[in-house]
């Protein structure tokens, strides 16, 4: 569609029923289709874990090829399983958008091919370089390996998105629900590499699966006639710019959240103000030019003109997702710094919150039709999230258990309303966006997570170099340590170095016992704080929430693919503009 041309308005977009293909119901699915989603999940599953997995390893990483890592972990934070690349998001989306317009089979096969490769490299690397080239390989095959989401959707019909989205979201579960605890289990009694070998084992058998039994309908001329002019056209088509726009606007955020939010730099430097006013110029020039310009653009205006069922969706999780990742980023290193520094102990406290994020997406998706009103189901998830979350500031260092109850709740109603929102944006449009649509969404679910994490360790850093020098002196010194023994007691402290502590001159049993309790005291205030801050984003997100569309309406019998007849041509349609609104035509997507 051209944005030049259209006579489209948001006043059309909110007004209208988002556009459907034909039904395409042939009866029955042909048992090859079953095999291809099998092929589809398993690709899913492997990028899950390949984004999930390499986290929880880090540190073992980081004894054996280098000392990358090493400032990081310096400041006592501990990557979670859940914290995902930027580089699997920007793919995601790319991936999204390539495949909603040059077909699904040639971008999930070539993601599998390109996964494939990075994870070789990453489980054969020698130095620390090799694996982040590596890294960087698998997670764009990652993000094509994603597509999952939307081709699963396409397969069934309307009315039991949300079912499929709960199974397919628990089909990872070994990886979100015990993520960190296995992880470092293989690191601790076998080798971080395995990792990596399942991610080829999962990812082999995605590919050649997916390869032999997925063959949908063909979505335009260059699936359906395969010849090098079609090639030639399609690549000159395609939004390179958009893409080297969007490209420029994840490396400079990236860039400026690790350099700002882990410390290297102050957040008024130069080193971190220069990528953050690139990243704001980019993704300026990017909303201009996906507007006005390309004729066949990555990100079509008419989605973000789609106020209710789109673009509130998209602030509405992004708020929300920052309240989470109070716990998603936060709570491991709290458990380090008040619990426990014992790995496979922190894996097994970060338990509940696995099972409760798979639990609640799958209880969402049997109920989101049964229930209705979807902005409400939002609204009244991401409300209880918040609660709970603010309940977390409560916590003290004597006891663990409430924590527990806590963050299993809050993942429970966090994996609901990420279920939900993918059912609601996909549910938005019509079939031809499906895939950028869910994209997009996963990136805004993401980007949330990326700028709280960075917001959150700056507080907690900034809280504790504060604090914590002041109380533990104001503790251990009445008890008799001397002055001049105290930055060795910190110094101590703050390497978890249990033969230090015992070296520093004049330490008793206790004043090690308050230095501790000192220091967990400290930290805990500062974990207050982001809680806190968790509890105000979660809120707004439950606001924004109900400003969203009911999409309850649209979840029909309608199916856009048929897999019964796989190899008719597919989209004999279009989407053609008027002034009444949409109409059906030919499809350019």
């Amino acid at each position: 569609m051209d944005p030049k041309n259209s006579k489209l308005t948001a006043e059309h977009i909110e007004k209208s029923t988002p556009t459907e293909l034909p039904s395409t119901e042939s009866g029955r699915i042909e048992s090859t289709a079953y095999l291809a989603m099998f092929g589809l999940v398993v690709g899913y599953i492997a990028a899950t874990e390949i984004s999930f997995m390499p986290a929880s390893v880090l540190m073992t990483i980081n004894d054996d090829l280098g000392k990358i890592y090493v400032a990081i972990l310096r400041r006592r934070t501990n990557f979670n399983s859940k914290n995902r690349t930027q580089r699997i998001l920007l793919l995601v989306e790319l991936g999204s958008a390539l495949s909603d317009q040059y077909g699904r089979r040639g971008i999930v096969v070539f993601g599998n091919v390109v996964a494939l490769i990075g994870a070789i490299v990453c489980a054969t690397s020698k130095s620390i370089w090799v694996l982040l080239l590596g890294s960087i390989i698998a997670g764009y095959g990652a993000g094509c390996q994603s597509q999952a989401s939307a081709i699963l959707s396409e397969m069934f019909k309307k009315k039991h998105r949300g079912i499929v989205q709960g199974l397919l979201f628990i089909s990872p579960l070994p990886f979100l629900a015990t993520g960190p605890l296995v992880g470092r289990a293989m690191a601790k009694y076998s080798t971080w590499r395995w990792v990596y070998y399942i991610n080829i084992i999962l990812t082999a058998i995605s590919g050649i699966i997916v390869s032999m039994f997925y063959y949908p309908p063909p979505r335009q001329e260059l699936e359906s006639h395969m010849s090098m002019s079609n090639v030639l056209k399609a690549l000159k088509a395609f939004d390179w710019i958009g893409t080297l726009l969007v490209n420029i606007f994840v490396a400079m955020m990236g860039l400026a959240i690790a350099w700002g939010g882990f410390g290297k730099y102050k957040w008024s430097s130069a080193a971190v103000l220069v990528p953050l006013i690139a990243a704001g110029v980019s993704i300026v020039c990017l909303a201009a030019w996906e507007t006005y310009i390309p004729k066949n653009p990555l990100f079509p205006h008419t989605m973000f003109i789609n106020t209710r069922g789109f673009l509130f969706v998209l602030l509405a999780v992004a708020m929300a997702t920052f309240g989470i990742a109070s716990i998603d980023s936060v709570w491991s290193t709290e458990i380090s710094a008040l619990y426990t520094t014992d790995p496979i102990k922190t894996g097994v406290y970060l338990l509940p919150s696995g099972f409760g994020e798979v639990g609640g997406a799958l209880i969402s998706g049997l109920l989101v039709r049964k229930l209705g009103h979807t902005q409400f189901q939002f609204s009244v998830y991401a409300f209880i999230m918040a609660i709970f979350i603010g309940l977390m500031a409560t916590l003290t260092p004597k006891s663990i258990k409430p924590a527990l109850a806590y963050t299993f709740i809050i993942e429970l109603f966090g994996g609901a309303l990420k279920l939900m929102t993918i059912v609601m944006v996909q549910l938005a449009f019509g079939d031809e966006l499906i895939a950028t649509a869910t994209g997009v969404v996963n990136v805004a679910r993401n980007i949330g997570p990326a700028f709280a994490n960075a917001f959150y360790l700056t507080i907690i850093r900034s809280r504790v170099s504060a604090t914590l020098a002041k109380r533990v002196a104001g503790a251990v010194l009445p008890l008799g340590l001397p002055m001049a023994s105290l930055p060795a007691l910190l110094m101590a402290i703050a390497s978890q170095n249990q033969a230090a502590l015992l070296k520093v001159p004049g330490i008793t049993p206790t004043i090690i016992e308050m230095a501790i309790l000192e220091t967990q005291l400290t930290y805990a205030a500062a974990f207050r704080i982001v809680y806190y801050l968790g509890l105000a984003t979660a809120v707004l997100g439950s606001i924004l929430g109900l400003l969203c569309r009911d999409v309850t309406p649209l979840m029909t019998e309608h199916r856009t693919v048929d897999m019964g007849q796989p190899r008719r041509k597919f989209f004999g349609q279009k989407l053609k503009v008027s002034n009444d609104g949409i109409e059906e035509g030919n499809s350019d997507y």
